[in-house]
């Protein structure tokens, strides 16, 4: 569908200035998007497999099993079992595995409701960045 304004273009009519969103800066603090405006052609997309919200690890203990992610401009954390974590992070001792308190990860919601107890991750992903100097990925930490 045409979006007002849009048309015209080469032929003969001027098109309707219409004030252009501005981007997102990277420099923004705060992080509470809930007062800013937002485009009218922006969509609210359901999380689900390959579309997954983002977010960082709060907490984890290897021994408990369990721990929180904290989102961006959400109040409540996200909880997850060791379970939800990829194979090579089971380890139940914090001597074999790294510090995972500030990875940045990616996560599919636990569709179930548990007794309300809350957002839940079925599956966390750690997010990677590559490491030049060695050759290799590291964790992406905040």
């Amino acid at each position: 569908p045409a979006r007002p304004g849009g048309e015209g273009r080469g032929g003969g009519e001027e098109p309707e200035e219409r004030e252009e969103p501005e981007a997102p800066r990277d420099d923004d603090e705060g992080g509470d998007d809930a007062d800013e405006p937002i485009d009218d052609d922006e969509l609210s997309i359901p999380s689900g497999p390959q579309c997954t919200p983002t977010g960082r690890i709060k907490n984890y203990d290897p021994l408990k099993g369990f721990g929180f992610i904290t989102v961006e401009g959400m109040e409540e954390d996200v909880f997850f079992q060791r379970s939800a974590l990829p194979n090579t992070f089971h380890a139940k001792k914090k001597s074999e595995m790294p510090e995972l308190c500030g990875v940045e990860v990616c996560f599919e919601e636990d569709m179930s409701n548990h007794g309300g107890r809350g957002l839940r991750a079925s599956k966390v992903n750690l997010l990677l960045k590559w490491h030049g100097g060695d050759r290799c990925f590291l964790l992406r930490r905040t």
